[in-house]
């Protein structure tokens, strides 16, 4: 597969979708696309040797700012609590650049058999901090028990379980 920008393309933000249609699941899987075009006379620096302190006369090493700043995050928000009375799943992830989106499958015991419930959960944080989820099966019955797992799904389609079976019995 090739990208192609048009010649008349001004410079900037670049941005666009790629529909990939997943026959086995009868979806068509969005990947946001997005980059930055420069003119061709665009100077870039490397910053590795220019700037070995982050301030004069402090002292402080470039590596050393970076981390404080970057270790200075907030948490993120609490996610979005779905509406209904089945079984609330809720994760926290961080390093979520190659993911589109989260998976759940449900069992009626821990051996299976697991079949996925609802629909792609669709990654919300690209900043490098972590992102909170929260998702509700409202298609539970009250008093059965269930399994669930959580799975990644990536930017390439390939699928990877994210946690461990978990039992919960529906209020």
């Amino acid at each position: 597969m090739s990208l192609r920008i048009s010649p008349s393309q001004p410079t900037g933000n670049l941005g666009s979708q790629l529909r990939i249609h997943l026959p086995l699941d009868e979806k068509t899987l969005t990947v946001g696309l997005w980059g930055i075009l420069l003119a061709p006379e665009t100077q870039i620096h490397e910053l590795d040797g220019e700037t070995k302190t982050a301030s004069e006369g402090t002292g402080e090493s470039f590596e050393e700012a970076l981390k404080e700043v970057t270790t200075a995050l907030p948490a993120p928000p609490p996610p979005a609590i779905p509406p209904g009375d089945g079984p609330l799943l809720k994760w926290k992830v961080d390093h979520q650049k190659t993911l589109y989106g989260y998976l759940i499958y449900r069992a009626p015991s821990k051996d299976g058999p697991w079949r996925r419930v609802g629909d792609i959960i669709r990654v919300t944080g690209f900043d490098g901090g972590e992102s909170a989820y929260a998702w509700r099966d409202n298609t539970a019955k009250s008093g059965k028990t269930y399994w669930y797992y959580i799975s990644t799904l990536s930017n390439s389609g390939k699928k990877q379980q994210l946690t461990g079976p978990q039992k919960v019995v529906a209020k």
